[in-house]
């Protein structure tokens, strides 16, 4: 495997030949993958854009993220830079790479809305986008090409299942329980949990080669080596429930809204909603402690719960109770 990785990075090195007027593009285009601009993205598009379309994304989000930490771990495998000092890595990056987590994301987000689009060229700027975000990746050092193509697969595979999942039962839902739908909002948080979590079990005592240690210390001296880190699992997870416990609690509330509006009540019910948002990711995250411990870990769970819920249900509630919302 050595061999093979070693004669990967090639390609690396060779998008990396173009020069440094490349990279700078590249941190833009791969930003569009980055947590925090779904942070910035996923709330403005179920408050100001399409609810339905937003809260659908935000979940196949959530699964494209706990499969892309679940095959992290079973793989096991170096990016680019840790295989050969040669390659610049122009973010910083801690985790495995096979696959390039914002290859599989992007394909299942990006792919997703494409799926959506009744313009062929708009379903061609989405695709286009879903490309260059895998693309930038290599060019900037983090992903190798298989680590790539590896994501857009497992990309493709999950949109599909999510759109046959989706059609099956988009009718059927609705008419559950009240007991019936947290059940499974449990049940299926505890799924999204247990898969990566029992990968890790299995893996995490995997030896790391020592050449891959040293050469990611030399890209990134005093920056500690993460690659089985358990708080992508947790995020994805803790993110899902509070997502579907916010939409329950308007179901029971009989609270159907819309995101429709004239452009400066949107504008004001992002900044509003945008404020709770920051509350819960930045303010929270500087009083809780960081770290892979389970209490660390759970208060990560609990943040991202609020994340969610707020993003659901406590900030549409609130912007009903100021008028910045309709509600049926």
């Amino acid at each position: 495997m050595e061999n093979l990785w070693g004669y990967l990075v090639n390609v690396n090195l060779f998008l990396q030949g173009f020069g440094d007027w490349i990279i700078s593009p590249m941190h833009w285009v791969t930003f569009l993958g980055d947590e925090e601009f779904y942070l910035l993205a996923m709330p403005a598009i179920y408050w100001c854009i399409d609810s339905g379309l937003g809260i659908r994304m935000a979940m196949i989000l959530m699964l494209s993220n706990t499969l892309g930490t679940s095959l992290k771990f079973l793989f096991h495998s170096p990016r680019p830079f840790w295989v050969s000092t040669n390659v610049t890595a122009h973010v910083q990056e801690t985790s495995f790479g096979m696959p390039s987590g914002h290859a599989l994301n992007a394909t299942t987000l990006w792919g997703f809305v494409a799926t959506r689009m009744q313009n062929r060229w708009l379903m061609f700027v989405f695709w286009a986008l879903v490309f260059l975000i895998g693309f930038s990746r290599m060019v900037l050092g983090v992903h190798m090409i298989n680590d790539v193509l590896l994501g857009w697969l497992a990309g493709g595979i999950l949109l599909m299942l999510f759109l046959i999942v989706e059609k099956k039962y988009q009718k059927t839902i609705p008419q559950w329980s009240f007991n019936k739908k947290l059940a499974s909002i449990i049940i299926s948080t505890l799924i999204l949990l247990a898969i990566p979590l029992l990968i890790w079990i299995i893996n995490h005592d995997f030896p790391i080669n020592e050449i891959w240690v040293e050469n990611y210390a030399t890209a990134y001296p005093g920056v500690e080596l993460l690659p089985y880190s358990l708080e992508g699992a947790v995020t994805a997870a803790a993110t899902w429930m509070g997502l579907l416990i916010g939409l329950l609690i308007l179901d029971q509330k009989q609270i159907s809204i819309s995101a429709a509006g004239p452009i400066w009540i949107r504008i004001v019910r992002y900044s509003v909603g945008g404020i709770g948002v920051l509350v819960f990711w930045m303010g929270l995250k500087l009083i809780f402690p960081d770290g892979e411990n389970f209490v660390a870990l759970s208060l990560r769970f609990f943040r991202y719960t609020l994340i969610g819920l707020w993003v659901a249900f406590g900030a549409p509630y609130l912007f009903i109770k100021l008028n910045l919302m309709k509600s049926s």
